[in-house]
Parts: structure tokens; sequence; C-alpha cells
């Protein structure tokens, strides 16, 4: 089995799946990531002030597949965002 941060996948998936920690709070980000099916954000953005959090959410937009899914731990609370 190949190991990713503190997950597992069978070999054979790991040609499908890719995993990765992005550094969401830092205002600079070199490498953007795109086209991902898939993102997971779990008890992460609640620790973020409302700007911090408009950073990370406009780059998870860009990330995420028009027809992707991005899921938040049911723990996570988004300040003053507004939908557009």
């Amino acid at each position: 089995m190949a190991r990713a941060a503190e997950g597992r996948a069978r070999h054979s998936a790991t040609g499908v799946l890719s995993f990765g920690m992005a550094p969401s709070g830092e205002r600079r980000w070199d490498a953007p990531i795109s086209r991902i099916d898939l993102l997971l954000c779990r008890n992460t953005l609640m620790y973020f002030t409302a700007e911090t959090q408009s950073r990370i959410l406009a780059r998870f937009n860009f990330a995420v597949c028009d027809d992707g899914l991005l899921l938040l731990g049911k723990s996570e609370m988004l300040l003053n965002h507004e939908s557009g």
C-alpha cells in the first residue's frame, strides 16, 4: 500500500487518487491545484478570520471542477460569505 499524509490507499487506487496538503492560510499559494473532483476540508476553516476564509474559498472554487464537490466538516463555521 502507498502511504500519503496519514491515510492509506490500495496500490491500484493511487493512479487515480491524489493526496496533498495546501498551505491554505498563507497569502501566497505557489502551485494552484486544479481539476479536483472531490475536495475535503474538515474542521479547518473555523479557525480562520472571515478574510482568510474568503481567500481559501476562492482557491477552493478555482481548484474544484465545475461538477466537483467540496465537502466541509460539520463543525465548520463560515463567516460573512455571500453567494455570488
